[in-house]
C-alpha cells in the first residue's frame, strides 16, 4: 500500500468531514478495493455511522454503507498511566 494514497485519503476526509468508500473512490479516482484496504490500515479513521445505500444494484446485497471519518486527536495528548 502506497503511503501517498493514505495521505491523499486523509486530506480528503479532513476536507469533507466524512465519506463512504464510493464517494472517496469517485472523488480521488481510485479503485474501491484500494480505498477500502487503505481505510482498514489507517489507525486514525473510524466508521462514524451507516447510511442507506444509494446504489439500486448493490442495495440488494448491502442495505447500508459505512461513512468513514478522521479521528480528531489533540496535539499534546498525554500518555495514559498504568494503575496498579
Amino acid at each position: 500500500m502506497a503511503l501517498h494514497t493514505d495521505i491523499v485519503i486523509r486530506s480528503h476526509l479532513q476536507e469533507v468531514g466524512g465519506a463512504t468508500v464510493a464517494e472517496i473512490s469517485d472523488a480521488l479516482d481510485l479503485s474501491r478495493d484500494r480505498v477500502l484496504a487503505c481505510l482498514k490500515s489507517m489507525v486514525d479513521v473510524y466508521i462514524d455511522r451507516y447510511v442507506d445505500n444509494p446504489c439500486e444494484i448493490s442495495r440488494r446485497m448491502h442495505k447500508y454503507v459505512a461513512v468513514y471519518e478522521l479521528a480528531q486527536t489533540p496535539e499534546n495528548c498525554p500518555l495514559p498511566t498504568r494503575e496498579k
